[in-house]
């Protein structure tokens, strides 16, 4: 019997967080996937639960944010401190690990939320369901060839030594984590270097109901450096049903890796603290790892890409691994999406590196200066994450004041990016925005992960010029590609207009550095990534934007 040979434009391996991101952002893009995966049941447990700003920003986008909202677990509570062994309480409670920052109009997310790492998989899961694809379980990558343009993946089912199907893809993502195959299949390594000087470090991680402890603080239990026990951090996640998460830092003891004893946290707790009164029931889930980092040399080879875990590793304590494996799937979906359309040459795809390589190796140098420090920088908020080094943006009104390519991709990572706001820039958020229909809404719910969005800052005086911007816009953009939202700082005669927007309160205006009396536009083009692609003054700087990314017109 022939072997069955299926085709398809995009197989993604791995349905956690990343892959489950990057599928539903093909699948909004009219593109058809699969997602395999190995595991036949769901994720459960908290895991990788701090969703940081930037990523909620995206799930903003993506269309699931209410979903998530509804299964926050707790804010990350003040910390209370104890004595080392024991539980006697030092001082006053202490602020929180990470602290939210303040609210601004530009800024909607203050701070992380904790959404289990399994629920946000349903919800994703459930989203995907929606426009029609189905994770695949009980599949794994056995192997991957190249054959006349196209990728041959050997996909096996239940028995991994048994390759049951060969797909005829295009492009092929590897989101199968640190373990995964993908990764060798196409001749990446993981240069990895351990997080902490001592070999035998080790860190247990649960979601476990406790008794008879505070639900409204964090518990914290940190051991003397010289002493070399392991340190205690219990998180509350849910106050109701009293549930947490426990982490245990620096565990020297041999544990299986790969099923650690489901009472350890129970055991590990009596040895060195000895709370009386604190039981535990057994735990929901239970992992132990001993943390390292490091990084591919490269995220994509002749039609394969590696995101997350698969390109990226770091330990969870700085809550950065998940998040930066959405983003990578953010930062290649519409780049592919508008690639497998055909109407953007495959040379957009080598942008993926470009840009989200100089951002993961200032990642993994940020997380590997985190261990024992007490509280967490803003930067992992991940606010200020930037590429304005890319190939793709392009910035007339400030590229004079901007430095070095080798210069940018050293503030790849910043928490504070200056006066300036660049192409390459994260788009901020304009609230109190007024539309043609009088209702008053802002900018990133008229952002869309699907198509560009084209911001022209004007005033009655610019009519020729505006009209001449649009014309280029509609004329450099494929159909469906753009929306041009012009945004008046008062309302204007024409106002009826659905693509015209009044900026009532000048969060628009201050936000994109824009002054009210300019006496020409500016047009400001926000990527599907919500990335500033290009800030202008032309039409020309339109038509100059759009040759970066599509075939051009004919």
């Amino acid at each position: 019997m022939s072997q069955q040979i299926s085709k398809t434009p995009v197989l993604i391996v791995g349905a956690g967080p990343t892959g489950l991101v990057l599928a539903l952002t093909l699948m909004k893009q009219g593109i058809t996937c699969r997602i395999i995966e190995k595991s036949l049941s769901d994720h459960v447990g908290t895991r990788g639960a701090g969703i940081m700003p930037r990523s909620l920003e995206m799930f903003k986008f993506l269309g699931i944010l209410p979903q998530l909202q509804e299964s926050r677990g707790l804010d990350m509570a003040p910390i209370q401190r104890y004595e080392y062994p024991g539980w006697q309480p030092i001082a006053e409670v202490a602020g929180p690990l990470m602290p939210k920052s303040a609210a601004e109009s530009s800024k909607p997310f203050a701070g992380m939320w904790f959404v289990s790492q399994a629920k946000l998989e349903s919800v994703l899961r459930q989203e995907l369901l929606t426009l029609g694809c189905a994770i695949e379980s009980g599949k794994c990558l056995a192997s991957l060839t190249r054959h006349e343009g196209f990728i041959h993946a050997n996909i096996c089912g239940g028995n991994k030594y048994s390759v049951s199907e060969k797909a005829e893809v295009s492009f092929l993502i590897g989101a199968d984590g640190a373990k995964g195959v993908t990764r060798t299949e196409i001749g990446q390594t993981l240069n990895i270097r351990p997080y902490n000087d001592n070999v035998d470090y080790g860190m247990l991680f649960g979601n476990v109901i406790v008794n008879n402890l505070r639900t409204d603080v964090c518990h914290s239990w940190r051991a003397p450096a010289t002493e070399g026990h392991p340190t205690f951090h219990f998180r509350p996640f849910e106050s109701e049903s009293k549930k947490f998460f426990v982490a245990i830092e620096g565990i020297k003891m041999d544990v299986d890796e790969n099923d650690p004893e489901p009472m350890l946290i129970s055991s590990l707790f009596s040895r060195y603290i000895n709370m009386p009164g604190v039981t535990f029931e057994p735990p929901e889930w239970i992992s132990f790892l001993r943390p390292k980092i490091g990084m591919v040399k490269t995220l994509s080879h002749d039609g394969a890409f590696l995101a997350g875990d698969a390109a990226h590793i770091v330990p969870p304590n700085g809550g950065q691994g998940l998040n930066s494996g959405i983003q990578d799937a953010f930062n290649l979906g519409w780049k592919l999406a508008l690639v497998v359309k055909g109407i953007s040459p495959p040379a957009l795809l080598k942008t993926y590196d470009e840009e989200r390589l100089p951002v993961i190796q200032k990642m993994v140098d940020l997380v590997g200066e985190l261990n024992n420090k007490p509280s967490r920088p803003h930067q992992l908020f991940m606010l200020g994450i930037n590429y304005r080094w890319s190939s793709i943006v392009l910035d007339k009104r400030s590229h004079t004041q901007l430095a070095s390519n080798g210069e940018l991709q050293d503030l790849a990572y910043t928490d504070d990016p200056g006066e300036l706001l660049v192409a390459g820039d994260r788009a901020p958020d304009a609230p109190s925005l007024v539309t043609g229909a009088n209702e008053v809404t802002s900018l990133f719910d008229l952002l869309s992960p699907v198509r560009h969005t084209v911001l022209l800052f004007t005033s009655a005086g610019n009519s020729e010029s505006v009209s001449s911007i649009q014309h280029s816009v509609q004329h450099s953009f494929p159909d469906g590609q753009q929306k041009t939202l012009i945004v008046y700082p008062c309302p204007p005669t024409e106002f009826s207009y659905d693509n015209v927007v009044f900026d009532h309160d000048g969060f628009a205006y201050a936000a994109y550095k824009v002054t009210r009396d300019e006496n020409h536009p500016i047009v400001v083009i926000i990527r599907p990534d919500g990335i500033i692609g290009a800030i202008g003054y032309e039409a020309s700087d339109v038509e100059e934007y759009s040759s970066l990314i599509y075939y051009k017109l004919q």
